[in-house]
């Protein structure tokens, strides 16, 4: 088994997976009392309110959310019958659909972020120096663009 013990990028990739997973955990379990929606529809409704225009087309959600578009659409699913999301003709193209955030998703976002930033704070940034918050972020952007490149190739 020496290919699984002692090559060290197993360390790097289980340590990035470990390390999200529990941070994602904690800040569920901070969250979970107040925020009735599931992690996933929380993502959702923070993407979107973080969108500078506000909307997106199902294809970008799931790049983003990093999901299937299969998933992607049970998800916008979950989330219009909840009443958060909106989803209207693309206007730049009337064959596609954009997805926006109803002005119920935009209160919930507003009443999340708070509570979710704090959670943030406390299990990430006040974890790190501001150095390593700029270079986990350099980081963290560089492997997202590359996994998406390679998934959109």
């Amino acid at each position: 088994m020496a290919l699984l013990d002692d090559d060290p990028r197993w360390d790097t990739f289980g340590l990035l997976l470990e390390a999200y997973r529990a941070v994602d955990a904690a800040i569920a379990c901070d969250t979970y009392e107040t925020i009735e929606y599931d992690r996933q529809v929380v993502d959702l409704i923070i993407r979107l309110a973080r969108t500078p225009e506000g909307r997106l087309r199902p294809a970008a959600i799931a790049a983003a959310l990093a999901t299937t578009r299969p998933h992607t659409s049970t998800l916008l699913d979950r989330a219009e019958q909840h009443g958060l999301i909106a989803r209207t003709p693309d206007p730049t193209d009337g064959r596609a659909t954009t997805i926006s955030l109803s002005r119920k998703g935009e209160r919930q976002a507003t009443r999340m972020a708070e509570q979710l930033l704090r959670s943030v704070e406390a299990h990430i940034h006040s974890q790190l120096s501001s150095a390593d918050i700029g270079n986990l972020e350099t980081s963290l952007r560089t492997l997202r663009d590359a996994a998406q490149q390679h998934l959109h190739d």
